[in-house]
């Protein structure tokens, strides 16, 4: 007779078993691969097919990838070729609209060099419960002969002038002295017209506007008083170098955003203010201070910056 401990001894043995064979039925998990599409079936076919095989470089053909034995036909994803460098390499890329489970591409090779139509890993998920359920349903590669394009030649245009144009003159005459020929003293004419000119416009600027000067003046005071209070202000490098690049672009032209240290000091030298170098090191301190461990300051910069627009107020 069985006694009470050993029916409980075989219940715990019993469920022991039941629970380890639980454990083992559940499938491991495995992570879709990186050509996996959505696509799924016991058995999935993936092909290539193309309208031809032998093109010209410039141009193109139609490759068409069809699906076959997928239960899910129009939750396939179509594959991104341009997204895959076998295929990006070797040609210029679009898609033809159209549903799965056929996707269809014009190509274009980039070079005469490509050789084929490339192999596409296409996996689907099997179902299977043992093991990987991913299977490649691989569509295979097609050889392809790509021939350099042809080289066309624009046909001549015909030039249309007097027919005296097209004859070769010959004869002495050739070498003859023309009518005119401008001498010393005809350039030196016209060197004392300009200047005459120049005076005269200057003179009637003058007495048009009185004031021009005194106006230009006041304006550029205003220029520095402004700088100065923007240095006052400044608590870092680079507010010192804005307050400085915004009184030169004050006194001679300076496009938004050309600001580097170089452009300042090539524009003071292009509008004949001198201290252009010693704007630019200025400048190149004030990035150093910004971007890379410096002894600089602010408060140091700001003083410096103060001489620096003072030399270049008094300069012309």
């Amino acid at each position: 007779m069985i006694g009470p401990t050993m029916i409980r001894l075989l219940a715990a043995t019993l469920v022991l078993q039941f629970t380890t064979s639980q454990v083992r039925a559940q499938p491991a998990f495995f992570e879709p691969p990186a050509g996996y599409y959505k696509a799924r079936g016991s058995r999935v076919t993936a092909k290539w097919t193309v309208d031809r095989t032998t093109l010209r470089e410039d141009e193109s053909l139609t490759a068409t990838l069809t699906i076959d034995g997928a239960t899910n036909s129009a939750e396939i994803v179509r594959p991104e070729l341009t997204k895959i460098r076998a295929f990006a390499d070797r040609f210029q890329i679009e898609n033809v609209p159209g549903q799965s489970p056929i996707f269809v591409y014009n190509l274009r090779p980039r070079n005469a060099e490509v050789n084929r139509l490339p192999s596409l890993d296409f996996f689907y998920d099997s179902g299977v419960k043992v093991g990987d359920p991913f299977k490649n349903a691989r569509a295979r590669w097609i050889d392809l002969a790509v021939t350099p394009a042809e080289k066309v030649t624009p046909p001549a245009t015909p030039l249309l002038a007097p027919e005296r144009l097209f004859q070769l003159e010959t004869g002495s005459h050739v070498l003859d002295r023309e009518p005119f020929a401008a001498g010393w003293g005809s350039w030196l004419g016209l060197l004392l017209v300009g200047i005459l000119v120049a005076a005269g416009w200057y003179a009637t600027w003058r007495r048009l506007y009185p004031d021009g000067a005194r106006l230009a003046k006041l304006r550029r005071n205003r220029t520095m008083r402004r700088a100065t209070d923007a240095l006052r202000r400044a608590e870092t490098a680079e507010a010192v170098a804005a307050a400085a690049i915004g009184y030169v672009r004050s006194r001679c032209p300076l496009a938004a955003g050309c600001e580097t240290p170089h452009d300042v000091g090539e524009a003071l030298r292009n509008a004949g203010i001198s201290g252009s170098d010693a704007a630019e090191a200025f400048l190149r301190r004030c990035d150093a201070a910004r971007f890379a461990p410096s002894s600089d300051t602010a408060l140091s910069l700001a003083e410096e910056a103060r001489g620096l627009l003072a030399k270049l107020e008094a300069a012309e």
